[in-house]
């Protein structure tokens, strides 16, 4: 179940989120088409710690592993992974219309999923016939985008 109505902050904070989303797997194939898949890797691996070296300088001295933290907590990164690994192969054959809605149905399932059984310590919710609607209607935008 949503929490409470979003304010326009975070509303659009979640769209640039969607449009960083959306051009991130066409710009890493384009990388990788015109270099490789391992620079384009090497690339957002750079980024990304970069990004970390100014969190933890802004952040402070404190330890990032905070012991008794389950382990699944850590797999943040393997999806990350899986993420910026498979969509620069996807994109150029499938199209970015068609890959991103994919991904998009794919983050509506999981979505569902993660919070139907609790996953990853977020609250429980119920998927009611709104919601399987939503899903489907994510599936029906995929094929309509397939033809």
């Amino acid at each position: 179940m949503p929490m409470k109505e979003p304010g326009l902050f975070l509303v659009s904070l979640a769209l640039i989120a969607g449009l960083a989303s959306a051009a991130q797997p066409s710009v890493n194939a384009g990388l990788a088409a015109r270099s490789s898949l391992s620079a384009a890797l090497l690339f957002n691996s750079v980024v990304v710690l970069i990004g970390c070296v100014i969190y933890f300088v802004a952040a402070g001295p404190r330890s990032p592993v905070v012991p008794g933290t389950p382990w699944y907590f850590y797999l943040g990164g393997i999806f990350g992974l899986t993420i910026i690994t498979t969509m620069p192969l996807v994109v150029p054959r499938l199209g970015p219309a068609l890959a991103l809605a994919l991904w998009v149905l794919g983050l509506g399932v999981g979505g569902l999923l993660i919070e139907y059984f609790g996953l990853w310590g977020i609250r429980r919710g119920e998927i009611g016939l709104d919601r399987l609607l939503g899903v489907l209607l994510l599936f029906v935008g995929v094929l309509l985008i397939r033809r």
